[in-house]
């Protein structure tokens, strides 16, 4: 691997395409028919923005303490036991980058033209081929790409600032407040904040921890924002009928501003917010194989290249999962199923920075410590009320988890 090929902009801008994708331009349908009012559902992505950004916070101490690319494998793997990492770079490979490509690759297909799969197939494929080759020119797209989607994007709550409230979304008679739904809603949403934690996986190819635990903050920052002022727009501009349970929310909630311009600005915008995910999780999946490949883990065909190649075949290892996935799965049965089970394998991670402490690894803050506690603390309430409420989602979790673990034990 060679260091410094990723800087503050472009660590930075793959947290914000990790992040900004499937996700924001789905959940609130579904988190609306649940909370039945905007601000509740505002609400919702306020919180799990201030969740992720404790998450950042701790990953960057992580990342300062390892060097090396790998993410939650390798965190687990050097700081827990060899299985528990074995089980991260699993689940990784299944839902964190397999299941969160597909997610995203079909709901480009949805926004843009249904074609059985295709469309979502050839977005995998291109994006393998842009980071396949070398590294340079496919961060200099995905940078160019970010930029483009985040002024196209601001343009969206501008656009509408005249209609919020217009298409009053709440029902006339909002039932009581439910902290189940609430959790529900906050667990999908969670997906869309799950790529806060992007830039970790290219650690060993950044300029410095420092870069890296920057990236992580302003990344999610800039991503809230973001989220907040789309849904802003996605959940207050159309009546409740129109937009409660309906996947493509930000199609519905854009006509319904009777706005030629903004209507054909957002068919471009939502396809190129959505292939810069699928773009940016080809990117990085394939370093967690990698390094599993590296300690012999995996085939030693997926490892590192000796020179400043990109991990060619683990790239096209990665797009051959997704591919699969997309052919025998849907946007609905991936959302919670992802959600829970990222939420579990995100949550071990952060928990090893309370490892470091007490082996005394390296200095570890409070700061770093309390945000690591919040982080954990919510993310598995949040977690077991959705398990409780989706139970056989939840046990697709577990079932990811002990394959992982059975499949650690045959190969040791």
């Amino acid at each position: 691997m060679k260091a410094g090929t990723y800087g503050l902009t472009s660590l930075t801008a793959l947290v914000i395409a990790n992040m900004i994708g499937a996700g924001v331009f789905t959940t609130s349908g579904y988190a609306l028919a649940d909370l039945y009012t905007p601000e509740r559902v505002l609400l919702a992505w306020a919180v799990a923005g201030g969740i992720a950004l404790c998450g950042a916070y701790a990953y960057g101490a992580l990342a300062e303490v390892l060097k090396e690319s790998g993410g939650e494998y390798l965190y687990l793997s050097r700081l827990v036991h060899p299985a528990a990492g074995f089980i991260a770079g699993w689940v990784s490979l299944l839902a964190g980058f397999t299941g969160a490509i597909a997610f995203a690759a079909l709901t480009l297909e949805a926004y843009v033209y249904p074609a059985h799969g295709w469309l979502a197939a050839g977005s995998i494929v291109l994006a393998a081929c842009l980071h396949g080759i070398h590294k340079a020119p496919g961060a200099w797209v995905q940078n160019v790409m970010v930029g483009i989607k985040l002024l196209l994007l601001l343009w969206l709550p501008r656009a509408a600032m005249g209609s919020f409230g217009v298409g009053s979304a709440s029902l006339t008679e909002a039932p009581p407040f439910s902290p189940s739904s609430f959790a529900e809603s906050l667990l999908w949403i969670s997906l869309s904040y799950a790529g806060f934690n992007a830039a970790i996986y290219v650690r060993g190819e950044a300029a410095s921890g420092k870069a890296v635990r920057w990236a992580l903050l302003l990344g999610t920052a800039i991503a809230t924002v973001f989220y907040l002022l789309l849904n802003r727009v996605f959940v207050d501009t159309a009546p409740y009928s129109a937009i409660a349970g309906e996947a493509q929310v930000a199609s519905i909630a854009v006509e319904s501003l009777n706005q030629p311009f903004t209507t054909t600005l957002f068919k471009f915008v939502v396809p190129l917010a959505l292939f810069t995910s699928v773009s940016a999780m080809i990117l990085a999946g394939p370093r967690v194989y990698a390094q599993m490949a590296a300690d012999g883990r995996l085939p030693q065909r997926l490892r590192f290249a000796a020179d400043a190649a990109p991990p060619g075949q683990a790239i096209w290892f990665q797009a051959a999962l997704a591919l699969a996935v997309v052919g025998i799965s849907t946007i609905r049965d991936l959302l919670t199923y992802l959600s829970l089970t990222l939420a579990l394998s995100s949550v071990t991670a952060v928990a090893s920075l309370f490892v470091v402490k007490r082996r005394q690894l390296a200095t570890i803050s409070y700061l770093s410590l309390a945000a690591a506690a919040i982080y954990i603390i919510m993310t598995l309430l949040t977690a077991s009320i959705g398990a409780w409420l989706n139970p056989w989602q939840g046990l697709a979790s577990l079932v990811t988890i002990a394959t992982g673990y059975v499949v650690y034990r045959a190969t040791v």
